[in-house]
């Protein structure tokens, strides 16, 4: 890879970028004084596997229809996929997530030198002051190194907070082995001391030496712009060092499950949307269901699917769906139940089902409670106390159908604004990038 010519690694449509003037009305935030000559966008993988990659590949879409150039740089597969006809220029490395590599993940989890020659070799060949950096996930191929080869331009990088890798060893604040929200802070004594990963010891060594090298790599306090999913993330990532000053929301985009609204008020079941893992809560949600003698589906896949049909043979498991079949069990259902048991930074599923005018009833560990109680389209109940799962659930299904449908209502008519529309998404990251162009001097760099 070291020996890979500038030629290959220099992007073909360089000649788009006058496109990119004929766009300026597009995004929102302070004018610039250049604008945007390409979005570079850097992801572990280029095709989708939920989370963090299916947000970089929707970007990286939008962004390319607004009229601006586009390059996905992946670490992984070099089959364009979902880009293949998206006019995006996919650069890709062909490198191997890091649970595929072996004993070599022990050094490329903290430092791909791969990694770092080749970005570097691609912003020498390719860069501009008007050139945007985002990068998205970056933990299971590109690794801290990443952030290294683009310290040249950091002033012009914007890093998105799909999780708490910024801040946590394990990325999510959570105490694996006790089952709580981790309130230590990160890299202290006590988090250092502390089995917390949901594998091992030894794993949580290896990466709080990550988060180390991360660290180094990308200075807390020199962080330009970090986008959150939510604005309750922010107390997270500044016990781990960032200034609030670097910390920007941006919601996510959701699009409904279905067009129409879910008659839940005709229906009886309650559905779970979601992996098959302790730390999802899908075990306390089927127990509260078995309970209650309430009608359960659940959609999705993970290790405990075999245990969990056994034990709950009443419930409806389907495995994992296709997002047209997802939507035919949204309209099967009464309400949507996502009882994560750590501090979800956004829970995109919540989001869908309430856009479908379903409601929703989810712990309070996940960021997005309060809005959900605030709004009036669902329930929150007490994350530590499984108990208090069972008893929303009863709560909701005692409901009035006329209770029921005013809450079904709200939640198809957006209440809350808990999320907002892929547009308004695009817009607002466009709007930052602007923001940040707008800060440099006129070579682009970081003085």
């Amino acid at each position: 890879m070291d020996a890979m010519e500038g030629d290959v690694l220099r992007d073909k449509d360089r000649e788009d970028r006058p496109l990119a003037y004929a766009n300026a009305g597009n995004g929102c935030g302070r004018a610039a004084s250049r604008d945007i000559d390409r979005v570079v966008i850097l992801n572990d993988v280029s095709t989708a596997k939920g989370g963090a990659t299916d947000l970089a590949l929707l970007s990286a879409r939008m962004i390319r229809r607004r009229g601006f150039p586009v390059t996905f740089i992946s670490g992984g597969e070099t089959d364009h996929g979902e880009l293949a006809t998206s006019g995006v220029d996919l650069v890709a490395m062909g490198e191997a997530h890091i649970l595929d590599q072996g004993l070599r993940a022990a050094v490329s989890g903290i430092h791909n030198g791969a990694v770092a020659s080749f970005v570097a070799k691609w912003i020498r060949a390719n860069d501009t002051p008007g050139t945007v950096y985002h990068v998205h996930g970056w933990s299971k191929i590109l690794s801290p190194t990443l952030f290294r080869a683009l310290a040249p331009v950091s002033g012009r990088m914007i890093v998105h907070a799909h999780d708490f890798f910024l801040a946590c060893p394990n990325g999510a604040y959570h105490d694996y082995q006790a089952g709580e929200v981790c309130e230590r802070e990160p890299l202290g004594l006590s988090c250092m001391r502390t089995h917390c990963d949901k594998r091992s010891y030894p794993q949580k060594l290896w990466r709080s030496a990550r988060s180390l090298s991360l660290a180094s790599s990308f200075p807390k306090q020199a962080a330009h712009r970090i986008l959150m999913l939510h604005e309750g993330m922010q107390p997270f990532l500044e016990r781990a060092g960032y200034p609030g000053s670097a910390l920007h929301t941006v919601r996510n985009p959701v699009r409904p499950f279905t067009s129409e609204r879910v008659r839940s008020e005709a229906n009886a079941a309650f559905l779970f949307v979601g992996r098959l893992v302790t730390e999802k809560g899908v075990e306390a949600f089927l127990a509260a269901a078995d309970a209650l003698n309430l009608e359960a589906i659940v959609v999705g896949d993970g290790p405990l699917r075999q245990m969990l049909e056994q034990r709950h043979p009443s419930a409806k498991f389907t495995g994992w769906l296709a997002r047209e079949d997802i939507a035919v069990m949204a309209t099967k259902a009464r309400a949507l139940v996502m009882p994560t048991q750590y501090a979800e930074p956004f829970g995109l599923v919540a989001a869908e089902a309430s856009f479908s005018g379903l409601p929703v009833i989810l712990s309070d560990r996940a960021l997005l409670a309060a809005d959900v109680d605030a709004a009036g389209i669902g329930f929150s109940y007490r994350g530590d106390d499984p108990s208090t799962l069972e008893q929303a659930m009863a709560r909701f299904a005692a409901l009035s159908e006329a209770e029921t449908k005013a809450m079904s209502l709200r939640a198809f008519a957006r209440a809350g604004r808990i999320a907002q529309s892929p547009d308004a998404w695009c817009d607002a990251l466009l709007g930052h990038y602007r923001e940040v162009l707008a800060t440099m001097p006129a070579d682009g760099l970081r003085p």
